[in-house]
């Protein structure tokens, strides 16, 4: 019985990443990029990658969120809570996604209520490939 398990899990180990493989690999790259980043911190490559990311991420808030278009550089963004999102939503909301298809997520309401929030499939992907690598880790 065991030996059956094993054959259908990995059958299935197998299907997943083929089907990754036909969508465009998206999980599969978001997977060895964080492995890559989280494995050599501080090689310049991975500090570069960090850095740039997160250049990209504020000039886009900052660019296309109603948010975070009146402040100037990073370290004038406030920190930020769950009440603070659910009472400004649309503020939070970029203009860049706002047409295209979404998925919703939410939290598990550990604050009494529950937040909703929207991921484009990209940070769906990149969602995906952090569970899949924290997953390996804790085997």
């Amino acid at each position: 019985m065991r030996s059956i398990l094993v054959i259908f899990e990995n059958l299935r180990y197998a299907s997943y990443w083929f089907i990754d493989t036909l969508k465009g690999a998206k999980i599969k790259r978001h997977t060895k990029d964080i492995s890559y980043i989280l494995e050599n911190f501080s090689s310049s490559e991975s500090v570069y990658r960090r850095k740039e990311r997160l250049k990209n991420m504020v000039e886009h808030a900052k660019a296309t969120t109603r948010f975070y278009s009146k402040f100037g550089a990073f370290e004038d963004f406030p920190v930020i809570n769950k009440n603070i999102i659910r009472d400004q939503i649309s503020d939070f909301e970029s203009a860049s996604f706002k047409t295209k298809k979404k998925k919703e997520v939410s939290t598990s309401g550990s604050t009494n209520m529950p937040l909703k929030l929207y991921q484009n499939k990209n940070k769906a992907s990149r969602n995906t490939a952090d569970s899949i690598y924290f997953g390996r880790l804790a085997g």
